[in-house]
């Protein structure tokens, strides 16, 4: 597994093996960043829930930071001179995730791309991080939500109460993965439908929050 593209492409991503963590495929992550929109790609304020390896927010985060000629050396110094660019453009990621060993598993990969100063890590459930956040006053432009269970309503549950709480920018852009087989998502206000594809087992949902 690894960073496809950006200022990190081609570092390598720590996996983390657990019948309830199913990290999103290369293939599958590739293809969601060719779908969003271009100025979903340059996203500052980022969420990734429900997080896993962190894979998904890593990938935007890279997309989002200036690219680097000398990407194949992997030296002490360009990663300090990529830290401090990276904290200079006011990006933020917030990954949640449960999981303790799987966010160390983030913390790790957060790590290997000097994303320190650009993420945050809240090893909490999805229901009870969504409102430590909302007392932060921060709003964000991409969020993904791959939540690992067949049942929905954790997914449709993580939806509602990002309207409520008021944590999405206007225009936000939702990246929502489910089982391709099974029922749908239901509707939710202020949330619109753009587009659906299937890869496999996965169906990638794209919503805009208008």
């Amino acid at each position: 597994m690894r960073v496809i593209s950006g200022s990190c492409r081609g570092r390598k991503l720590s996996p983390f093996n657990h019948d309830q963590i199913r990290p999103t495929s290369d293939k599958v992550r590739e293809a969601i960043f060719s779908i969003l929109p271009h100025t979903k790609k340059k996203a500052k304020k980022i969420l990734d829930l429900f997080a896993g390896t962190g894979a998904l927010g890593i990938e935007a985060l890279s997309r989002a930071t200036p690219d680097y000629k000398d990407r194949e050396l992997d030296l002490e110094p360009r990663h300090e001179e990529q830290a401090k660019q990276n904290k200079q453009e006011n990006l933020l990621c917030v990954f949640i995730e449960e999981s303790k060993k799987a966010a160390d598993i983030i913390r790790k990969n957060i790590q290997t791309c000097s994303f320190e100063e650009n993420s945050w890590i809240i090893t909490k459930t999805v229901e009870k991080a969504l409102p430590v956040l909302s007392t932060k006053k921060v709003q964000f432009e991409l969020v993904f939500i791959d939540a690992p269970y067949k049942d929905l309503a954790p997914t449709t549950c993580a939806m509602e109460d990002l309207i409520r709480l008021n944590l999405l920018a206007k225009g936000a852009t939702l990246v929502v993965e489910i089982p391709s087989k099974g029922e749908a998502l239901p509707s939710i206000e202020g949330l619109l439908l753009e587009k659906e594809k299937k890869y496999g087992d996965t169906k990638v949902c794209f919503f805009r929050f208008d």
